[in-house]
């Protein structure tokens, strides 16, 4: 049967940030598309591009800016979360916190990895420091009982350290559609 599958990343390949983790996301997408899936990618708005756009099979649904994305995929799982029947929360950096928004529907979570070195690359200092020593660490902990897919043994070492349970390593390169029933 068909799955109707629902990811949570902040950007898609058509956002200029986009990178590896955007690439290996869109693959899989695609390919569980050509295998009869639904999949919806909740991402940010891209200047020049649609809020809903459908691409390669994939539906892409955008709202919000680089901070604005969190509230606008929030406000999506709580009106469309329930019509999907696995929800992937993607964690970059920032979690979407997918498993508040919407109770109704399994989630799983994807980590390619923790941001601890990247607060100091991408942020002021006073906020780097409360986002690598207080915000990182909390909002990991939200996920301690969420199931979590991850890309490398020391990724997995990593979130456990702050207190991820069910983990699982998929190495990259892998599509991961079976991965998804440990929700």
């Amino acid at each position: 049967r068909a799955v109707r599958i629902l990811i949570c990343n902040w950007k898609d390949l058509a956002h200029p940030a986009a990178g590896g983790a955007e690439v290996y996301t869109e693959a899989c997408a695609r390919r569980w598309v050509a295998r009869g899936h639904e999949v919806t990618l909740c991402c940010a708005s891209v200047d020049g591009r649609p809020a809903y756009e459908l691409v390669e099979g994939v539906h892409v649904v955008r709202g919000g800016g680089r901070f604005g994305v969190y509230a606008a995929t929030a406000a999506f799982l709580r009106s469309f979360g329930a019509s999907f029947d696995v929800i992937i929360d993607e964690i970059n950096t920032r979690p979407v916190f997918a498993h508040h928004h919407c109770q109704r529907t399994p989630v799983v979570a994807f980590a390619h990895q923790v941001a601890r070195e990247v607060w100091h690359h991408e942020m002021p200092w006073p906020v780097a420091l409360a986002g690598r020593y207080v915000l990182e660490p909390q909002w990991l902990r939200a996920y301690a009982d969420v199931p979590t897919l991850t890309v490398s043994a020391s990724s997995a070492e990593s979130l456990a350290e702050y207190g991820l349970r069910r983990l699982e390593v998929l190495p990259e390169g892998r599509l991961f559609l079976r991965h998804l029933a440990m929700a």
